[in-house]
């Protein structure tokens, strides 16, 4: 997805980024057991690019679901961000949370006074998304896992 770069970083948007930097910290630590790793570092997981690219598409409030990020993500780091996908999410919607949507809310004055209201239950999949059974990581499946 294209997203504007060139804006002013706010608060949230700095901390946004600080966070995701000490985030990627604590993983590469947790990868490595504790050692200490004297020749990829941290960015050897998670690159620098992908995390700007992250904080832009969160400025823009385009990463909502676990596939906002897969389409986002590319390259050889892809399969270890999307192991840490639902914890990047949660990361990101603590600090930069997803608008409410005008949609949601009733609007004031369309309804008469008193007009009981019903939720609106969607009904899902009953198959969940596919995985793939070599790596067990999702939007792939092995036969087109290796496939350059």
């Amino acid at each position: 997805m294209k997203v504007v770069t060139d804006y002013t970083h706010s608060e949230c948007d700095n901390t946004l980024e600080t966070t995701l930097i000490q985030w990627r910290q604590n993983v590469h630590t947790e990868f490595w057991g504790g050692k200490i790793d004297h020749f990829l570092g941290p960015a050897a997981l998670v690159s620098d690019e992908i995390i700007e690219d992250l904080c832009h598409l969160s400025h823009a409030h385009a990463i909502c679901t676990i596939d906002d990020i897969a389409n986002n993500v590319q390259g050889a780091q892809h399969p270890f961000v999307m192991k840490h996908a639902k914890d990047i999410i949660n990361l990101i919607h603590s600090i930069i949370p997803l608008p409410l949507t005008t949609s949601s809310e009733p609007k004031v004055g369309l309804l008469p006074p008193n007009t009981p209201m019903q939720p609106i239950i969607t009904a899902t999949s009953k198959w969940g998304p596919y995985k793939c059974k070599l790596c067990k990581m999702e939007g792939h499946t092995f036969k087109y896992f290796f496939s350059y």
